[in-house]
């Protein structure tokens, strides 16, 4: 198994931006401030997990953790910054117009750009995956074939050894 499957980081991640994306939302179609205030909250919460769940992958994933990874965290980091200096000014307004214009016009193109690199991510290790698969069994029928090999040299050699003895003792009392 690769480290980063053990993390579950790389699963973590994708639910915690589309989570963000959909708090947002939410934030934007609240009814009253109580509910607005939840929702930033959860939005906080939501924020530091996919973070820890960044970091954890980060650590265990090797080289898996270049390229298309870091093309994910940059444009994560950008639209975290779209979220936080224009979306969320205006969720919490209840300017629905803006929000929409920003939502389309400034934030979508950004979030397409990080969603396709967290998409090669994910395929960079389903690919990884199925070449550690691969040698896994490679090794497994490598394993198969030498202990089958000593097993018959094992029971080559008892015959040998026991035909010896048998024709020792037959000798033996060939001679009585």
């Amino acid at each position: 198994r690769l480290p980063a499957e053990r993390s579950g980081a790389e699963q973590t991640a994708p639910q915690h931006q589309l989570k963000a994306r959909m708090i947002i939302a939410h934030i934007a179609a609240a009814p009253d401030e109580e509910t607005k205030a939840m929702w930033v909250s959860e939005q906080v919460d939501n924020d530091a997990e996919l973070e820890g769940a960044a970091v954890t992958f980060e650590e265990n994933a090797g080289d898996l953790a270049d390229g298309a990874w870091l093309d994910f965290r940059a444009g994560w980091a950008q639209w975290v910054q779209v979220r936080d200096t224009q979306l969320m000014p205006a969720a919490l307004a209840g300017d629905a117009e803006e929000f929409e214009r920003l939502l389309l016009d400034v934030a979508e193109p950004v979030k397409g750009e990080f969603v396709d690199a967290l998409d090669v991510t994910a395929a960079e290790i389903v690919a990884r995956s199925a070449e550690i698969a691969e040698r896994s069994a490679a090794e497994e029928t490598t394993s198969i074939v030498l202990m089958v090999g000593a097993l018959a040299a094992g029971v080559l050699l008892a015959m040998g050894m026991g035909y010896a003895v048998a024709h020792t003792i037959r000798g033996s009392l060939g001679r009585v």
